[in-house]
């Protein structure tokens, strides 16, 4: 009866330490992910901005002040923003939180929608 018991507990530790010793190794994982589609994510954006239209410098945006968010963002949906990036961007936002509080599961997930936006496979 006793060996059975040690062999029960054994499994359980065993079990155990199979799950909390690949945390880390996800966790790593994921992280390192971020980085590689942060890289793609730079790359397409760079991309997509030689690509798209822009426009002529105004007179006001050559007084001698910042624009607001406001002002660049009603320009910029006047040219078209790219929804892909934006949503890359977002994504690859929630990827970080969920690394940053562990959740491995989150971070893939998130990772995985920002590929889909700039269209990664």
């Amino acid at each position: 009866m006793t060996s059975g018991r040690s062999v029960h507990f054994g499994l359980i530790c065993g079990v155990g330490f199979l799950l909390l010793a690949g945390t880390p190794a996800n966790a790593a994982s994921c992280a390192v992910q971020i980085d590689q589609v942060q890289g793609q994510l730079d790359a397409a954006l760079a991309r997509h901005a030689k690509s798209a239209p822009y426009a002529v410098e105004s007179k006001a945006a050559k007084l001698d002040h910042q624009p607001t968010p406001g002002t660049i963002a009603r320009e910029e949906d006047k040219l078209g923003a790219w929804d892909g990036g934006e949503k890359a961007v977002k994504a690859l936002a929630r990827a970080r939180d969920a690394q940053a509080t562990g959740n491995s599961s989150d971070c893939f997930k998130a990772l995985r929608a920002a590929k889909r936006a700039i269209a990664i496979p």
